[in-house]
């Protein structure tokens, strides 16, 4: 969050990201069982085991434009780390596991139009389909937004 680069393309994420705002975000994330946040982190396998924190990966319950509740699916990764597929793997993997663990249903995306790098990542991640654009304010200016939703598949018996 304290980068600009990666700030700049995350649409949850109040600009300047001051202590208030990540306190704020810590509290949120203080509750493991909350149902309202699923969290991940995304760290390195060095220098030791405990690893470098990259980057996250989460589920927000949110209402959906059309008015529907369900959870936004969000990430960030350090820019030193974009290019590599972490986050090609990491969204999918959350996917499966909040629908087999938290009973995940039905999650939408949005992504700012001209942030080629995350509309990669909702590409790239199988069962999102593709809804209308929105206009929306943004950091004090009109954005259009590519919005995908993505339904959890039912298994049979």
């Amino acid at each position: 969050m304290s980068s600009p680069r990666v700030a700049a393309g995350l649409l949850n994420v109040p600009m300047p990201y001051g202590i208030t705002e990540a306190n704020t975000w810590i509290s949120l994330n203080r509750g493991p069982t909350s149902p309202k946040l699923l969290t991940w982190a995304i760290r390195t396998h060095y220098p030791s085991d405990s690893g470098l924190f990259i980057g996250s990966v989460s589920l927000t319950e949110r209402t959906a434009p059309d008015g529907a509740v369900m959870y936004e699916l969000g990430y960030s990764l350090s820019p030193e780390f974009w290019g590599r597929g972490i986050m090609k793997n990491a969204a999918p993997a959350l996917l499966t596991w909040a629908t087999e663990e938290a009973g995940v249903e039905e999650v939408f995306v949005r992504v700012e139009s001209s942030n080629g790098r995350s509309k990669g990542v909702v590409d790239g991640t199988p069962g999102f389909v593709r809804e209308e654009d929105q206009e929306i304010d943004w950091k004090g200016e009109k954005k259009v937004v590519r919005m995908w939703r993505w339904k959890a598949r039912k298994s049979t018996p």
